[in-house]
């Protein structure tokens, strides 16, 4: 199987009074799987020896009538949590998750709970705790169609910019 390349970002997280775990940089990766199921446990296991923290993914192209149902349980088999917003059968191109590693150094934790699809099967945001402070993150899945683009980007940007219910307006 070919390795596959994976754009990381990097996001500085430091706190000097914590002291190791916790110190050094948050490794962020989105990856675009591009449709190829059977890519995602290679992914995932490549993610995690590069000791990636958070892997942003689109186009999973899992639907969602019961094909996602095996996404968790093979994200949770490489040592990862993820959530995941399913392609649709009108969409089938689509599909975004996140994934954050079980075992990470560097304090973070997933907070499932906040999982939210906000255009299903396109963008889907989830809180972290990073040493006690909670971060958004988000992968958005944008195609390459002019109109669907700009649709999504429009949405996208509405929810980017209203204001949260834990944060003042």
């Amino acid at each position: 199987m070919q390795p596959h390349a994976i754009t990381i970002t990097y996001a500085r997280v430091f706190d000097a009074t914590l002291g190791l775990p916790g110190e050094g940089p948050l490794l962020v990766a989105t990856y675009n799987i591009n449709g190829s199921r059977g890519t995602l446990a290679a992914v995932l296991a490549q993610a995690k020896q590069a000791k990636i923290d958070i892997l942003l993914l689109q186009e999973l192209h899992f639907y969602e009538d019961g094909e996602h149902g095996r996404v968790g349980p093979l994200a949770d088999r490489h040592g990862w949590t993820l959530v995941h917003s399913p392609a649709t059968r009108i969409d089938p191109s689509s599909g975004v998750a996140i994934a954050v590693r079980m075992d990470s150094s560097r304090c973070v934790k997933p907070i499932v709970s906040s999982a939210r699809s906000v255009i299903r099967g396109r963008y889907i945001t989830m809180k972290c705790d990073i040493n006690g402070t909670k971060q958004d993150f988000s992968s958005v899945y944008l195609s390459a169609q002019p109109s669907s683009r700009k649709d999504v980007e429009s949405k996208v940007a509405h929810e980017v910019n209203k204001p949260r219910r834990d944060e003042p307006a």
